[in-house]
């Protein structure tokens, strides 16, 4: 049960965090933003584990494990976030999550199935028809244009291609992820993992940037940035982590898939986003497939 309500947990949060990083796509870009959610989410991270003495547990993890770890939080949030945000940017959140989020569901539970024989039922195959029919009707929902045209923008062959390659990134890393954490805990996988995927991410949006040029954005942007890093990114990774050991990759990836139920309200409130009432179906048709597959 408090598996179940870890990976409830990390989906609030990550919508959480996906409202404060989409506050700033007009200002700044895909890798910058993903870039410096993660350093702040290192420096905090880090320093926690420093001040309450965790270290020795890190140095003393397996290495072959701690590898999985990094492999698959370098897959899932350098390649998958970064996809994402762009996507988020072009197509509004409302759109972007109830779509990366059943789709990565349904990835990572096939692949929970046929990578590590977690077992399957005949609700998959009802929950998966479900789920894709939302997504269906996402794509046909044009979200109106009140105060703001990204959310009525149309979904094209770069934006599907976006979507898709984030939630196959974030699946392929949610299986890697699982592997490596059968002998790491959650803190020893947060200090290992966060500060080399910010380390690379600098490093790319300094390349990006032809030089460091974060001062030039100003409070907002850094403000968010941080919200978005200690709630989305520290908060969400240790309550999605300790739902991978405790309830397993399929029941964890279905769980924090309901990311759209507090998602789409968000955008509405924060972003004007207007939802027709054929995208509110289809969000709601997403969060009914990943409740059916939860069933015994």
């Amino acid at each position: 049960m408090l598996g179940n309500l870890s990976a409830i947990g990390s989906a609030f949060t990550w919508a959480t965090g996906g409202v404060l990083l989409r506050s700033q796509t007009r200002q700044v870009d895909a890798i910058t933003l993903n870039a410096m959610q993660y350093g702040f989410a290192a420096f905090f991270f880090v320093g926690v584990a420093l001040l309450a003495g965790r270290l020795p547990g890190v140095l003393a993890a397996p290495t072959a494990s701690l590898a999985w770890v990094v492999g698959g939080s370098m897959i899932g949030m350098i390649a998958g976030d970064t996809l994402y945000v762009q996507g988020m940017a072009r197509c509004g959140l409302s759109r972007a999550f109830p779509i990366t989020s059943s789709l990565y569901m349904l990835f990572s539970y096939v692949g929970a199935v046929v990578l590590l024989k977690e077992p399957v039922g005949w609700n998959a195959a009802l929950g998966g028809t479900i789920i894709a029919a939302g997504i269906s009707l996402i794509t046909m929902g044009r979200a109106g244009q009140k105060g703001n045209d990204v959310a009525a923008a149309r979904i094209g062959p770069r934006e599907w291609a976006g979507l898709i390659g984030a939630s196959t990134f974030w699946s392929i890393a949610t299986m890697m992820l699982r592997v490596g954490m059968l002998e790491v805990d959650t803190v020893s996988a947060n200090v290992v993992r966060l500060p080399v995927v910010a380390a690379v991410l600098l490093v790319a949006s300094t390349l990006h940037q032809r030089g460091p040029r974060f001062a030039r954005y100003g409070w907002r942007p850094l403000a968010a940035t941080a919200g978005a890093g200690l709630i989305g990114i520290c908060g969400g990774s240790m309550l999605f982590l300790y739902a991978l050991q405790t309830a397993g990759a399929a029941r964890a990836s279905i769980l924090s898939s309901l990311s759209p139920l507090f998602a789409a309200p968000m955008s509405v409130v924060f972003f004007q986003e207007g939802v027709t009432r054929v995208l509110v179906l289809g969000t709601l048709l997403c969060v009914a497939g990943t409740v059916v597959i939860t069933l015994r």
